[in-house]
């Protein structure tokens, strides 16, 4: 077992094709990693809150999501790009739908939709009320997981949610940890903060 000292509360992490170790921190500081020797590579600064939520896009570039509300894209070498704006509160998922195309989840109850070529906004979804826990890929369709416990799929083309799952029973508060996972089997895998993992076999969409 090897170990690597933080000098700041690590809340999320990410493992690069690249072989580096990414992690985000409590103070907003990025740290990349090589987990073979336990050295630091590059500390990145930018964001003024908790770091939640890693991507890498088809080029490399690592984008970053925060408590701050932004999202913000580094190069490999560690300078930044790009800012986005436009959640007004904790960007909680991120996830690359086509080459250059990002989606982002937030507790303001949004997803938007991001073209990484232009670095503008191109559509925003409103999931009700509930915090944005989760997002990702089912076929071409986006899906997300809410505070709320419901599992919601989305046809970014048509900007419409076409199918809800609902869970409302397995969810006994507020900031329940749903995540999702799909394989290639169609099979979405969703755990709860209460120890519960429900397996969805997806026939048709």
């Amino acid at each position: 077992m090897r170990e690597i000292q933080s000098n700041h509360n690590v809340t999320c992490l990410k493992l690069m094709k690249s072989g580096l170790l990414v992690s985000g921190c409590e103070n907003g500081v990025i740290d990349k990693l090589d987990y073979l020797d336990g050295k630091k590579i590059l500390e990145l600064k930018g964001h003024s809150g908790a770091i939640k939520c890693f991507e890498e896009s088809f080029d490399g570039s690592l984008i970053s999501g925060s408590e701050d509300s932004t999202i913000r894209i580094w190069k490999e070498s560690g300078e930044r790009v790009i800012v986005l704006t436009g959640h007004s509160k904790s960007v909680s998922s991120l996830k690359m739908v086509e080459e250059k195309i990002l989606a982002s989840g937030s507790f303001d109850a949004a997803i938007i939709i991001w073209d990484l070529e232009k670095y503008v906004k191109l559509k925003t979804f409103k999931d009700d009320s509930s915090f944005v826990l989760d997002l990702n890929l089912v076929h071409d369709y986006l899906v997300s997981g809410s505070s709320d416990g419901t599992i919601r799929f989305w046809d970014t083309d048509t900007e419409s949610c076409f199918e809800k799952i609902e869970n409302k029973n397995n969810v006994s508060h507020l900031h329940s940890g749903l995540k999702i996972e799909v394989n290639e089997n169609n099979d979405l895998f969703c755990c709860f903060s209460q120890g519960t993992v429900k397996i969805f076999k997806i026939l048709s969409i």
